[in-house]
């Protein structure tokens, strides 16, 4: 008998818990509506011509909030930016990888994606344009920086780094200067899905290609 009652225990209380389950995770997901303006500031010197997917820290320098008016990522939240090459492998684009809000990091992925094997689930060869221009061009930032910017539309990725003019030529080598501001702009719904600790996403070295 007490065999029976524990298997119709177990019959009843596994769905419950994966309903639970299920809800805990849909309330940790949120959505971030298209056209959200995303500022960061880079953390450290971002070369010209960064190896693909190398990643480099940033921190959130506005309040992100979703459709409510409710703050999704506060100003101050440390953020991930990965290098991505640009289709013509002229330029390299920074995209906004994931940031991590009260100490759960939340990768930023386009809303009803395929899913992909690569972090965030981009693809390398089949890049979904989450972002409006596709992300940060290295290039077109260095332009700004050095006066060459080609209207408003780049002069806009570069905010506060004050003097940051005269610091992208380090042992004469063209970089990005720690504090670098860079606007990113949502092209599409984002949702930011919580990455479990253990996965490594944070400790992922850059890998040269």
């Amino acid at each position: 008998m007490g065999k029976v009652e524990n298997d119709m225990k177990t019959k009843f209380l596994l769905p419950l818990l994966m309903f639970l389950a299920t809800g805990m995770v849909a309330q940790q997901m949120h959505t971030l509506p298209s056209g959200t303006d995303i500022k960061v500031k880079t953390n450290t010197a971002i070369p010209a011509k960064p190896a693909a997917n190398a990643h480099f820290g940033a921190t959130v320098s506005n309040d992100v909030v979703d459709s409510s008016g409710a703050v999704l990522i506060p100003r101050g939240s440390p953020a991930r930016l990965v290098a991505v090459p640009t289709e013509d492998k002229k330029d390299t684009n920074l995209d906004l990888r994931n940031v991590t809000v009260n100490g759960q990091t939340y990768a930023l992925e386009a809303a009803g994606g395929n899913g992909s094997s690569a972090p965030g689930g981009l693809g390398a060869n089949k890049r979904t344009a989450k972002y409006v221009g596709g992300g940060a061009a290295v290039g077109a930032v260095l332009g700004a920086l050095l006066g060459g910017g080609k209207g408003a539309a780049i002069g806009a990725l570069v905010g506060g780094a004050g003097g940051a003019g005269a610091q992208v030529y380090t042992g004469r080598k063209k970089q990005l200067p720690a504090e670098t501001s860079l606007s990113f702009k949502t092209a599409q719904e984002l949702q930011m899905r919580p990455v479990a600790k253990h996965s490594g996403m944070q400790k992922r070295q850059p890998q040269s290609q």
